[in-house]
């Protein structure tokens, strides 16, 4: 039997799924376990509601395996993922394109963030999509740096464009 290296991941099976939709200010939760119906929840995007949602999904599946899964949303989802790889947690973090194609070949018609978490959550039964894993922090410093060049950069570009525009002006040009 192959062992995995530092850079595969070892093979895990849950035994329940947890979708999770991820806002600003929110995260909808929903977990789909055998033998029981599905479960949603609502929580708050930090770290109190972090908390409060890993315990009610582990709660909900009975404490059976849990593999979280919610899709890509830049910084809101971040911190929550980063939380759950912490503490141990089985967590993907998938293309919202192909949750959401998923979801349409399924039928799914509803566009709410509650039967978002349920897609999601049963995206990730049915797909099993790969664990995140964290960056280092060195690389996570360094994506943030180049981010924040990125926006000075455009913020540079716009201003110097209004300054153009002003400049142009009949009444400015005098």
């Amino acid at each position: 039997m192959k062992q995995a290296s530092s850079t595969e991941q070892a093979p895990f099976e849950a035994q329940g799924w947890v979708g999770v939709d991820v806002s600003k200010d929110s995260l909808d939760a929903a977990v789909l376990a055998p033998g029981r119906d599905p479960e949603s929840g609502h929580f708050t995007n930090d770290r109190a509601g972090f908390a409060k949602l890993v315990k009610w999904a582990e709660r909900q599946a009975s404490g059976k395996a849990l593999h979280f899964c919610m899709e890509a949303t830049g910084s809101y989802s971040v911190a929550f993922a980063e939380h759950l790889a912490a503490s141990g947690r089985h967590v993907s973090v998938v293309n919202p394109f192909l949750a959401k194609h998923c979801g349409l070949a399924q039928g799914a018609r509803n566009k709410t963030d509650k039967a978002d978490a349920r897609l999601l959550a049963d995206y990730c039964r049915r797909a099993q999509p790969p664990l995140w894993r964290m960056a280092a922090p060195e690389v996570r410093e360094l994506t943030a740096l180049v981010r924040h060049l990125d926006n000075l950069k455009q913020l540079d570009v716009q201003q110097r464009n209004r300054l153009a525009e002003a400049s142009a002006h009949p009444l400015v040009a005098q």
